[in-house]
Formats: structure tokens, sequence, C-alpha cells
């Protein structure tokens, strides 16, 4: 209907005979929802997930004072602010910020891309060993 609206504005041939005061456009404008990171809503709510189940599946497995300070220290001297790290690792920066706080933990698979992104080789989380009461 708006595009034929738009035709006989241009005298186009599209819906001729359609008149302008007819024309009614249904849905109205769509609103923004809040930023993602540059993610679609999907990935967003899965990096969320993630996060989530990292900080659950943790357990007793707690941050390393060491990590999260060599993350910092690595970004800092690369002179990227979070979001950038972030963009870099296709994450959002809350999350390199819950690891820089330790409320986090990344996996080795994650502290690999950042050593890629930062240029440098940052410490492992060590696997917990199985209890043997199991």
């Amino acid at each position: 209907e708006a595009v034929g609206a738009v035709e006989h504005l241009r005298g186009g041939s599209y819906n001729q005979g359609v008149d302008l005061k007819e024309v009614v456009l249904r849905g109205g404008p769509k609103t923004k929802s809040a930023p993602s990171g540059g993610k679609a809503p999907g990935e967003a709510a899965a990096a969320k997930q993630r996060l989530r189940e990292e900080q659950e599946g943790s357990g007793a497995q707690a941050m390393p004072h060491e990590l999260k300070v060599a993350i910092m220290k690595a970004r800092q001297a690369k002179n990227m602010t979070q979001k950038q790290l972030g963009m870099a690792l296709n994450i959002q920066a809350q999350e390199i910020n819950l690891y820089e706080q330790g409320k986090a933990v990344p996996d080795n698979a994650l502290i690999a891309r950042m050593d890629q992104a930062l240029g440098v080789r940052l410490p492992r989380i060590k696997k917990p060993k199985p209890s043997k009461s199991e």
C-alpha cells in the first residue's frame, strides 16, 4: 500500500488511481530495544546464559587473581577499552568487565582468543580435579 502511494507521488504507474487519503499504514514505527553490544537479540541472550553457566559451573572455582590482573594489564597495554576488546572477541564489554573484576571466569578457549587479540600469553584456568566420592 505504501509503495503504491510512493509510486503515485512519483507519477509512476504501480497502482494508478490510488488516492493518497485512502492509504493507511499499519504497524507504526518500530521501537528500538536496548542496545546489545552490536549483537542480535538471540546472541545477547546466549552470551548472558553463557556467563550464568560459567559462574554456576565454576562452583568452588574462583577467578585467579593473576588472571584478572593479567587481562586488565594486557588490555591497557594495547590501549584498548573493554568495549574494544569485547568487539574483537565478539562478546559484550560487560563480560570483559566481569572477568577483570573476578566476578566471572572465562573458559580456556576464550582465554586463548584473548591471547590472540591482546598479543600476550595469559594464565590458564586449571580444571578442577574430580572428587574421589563419585
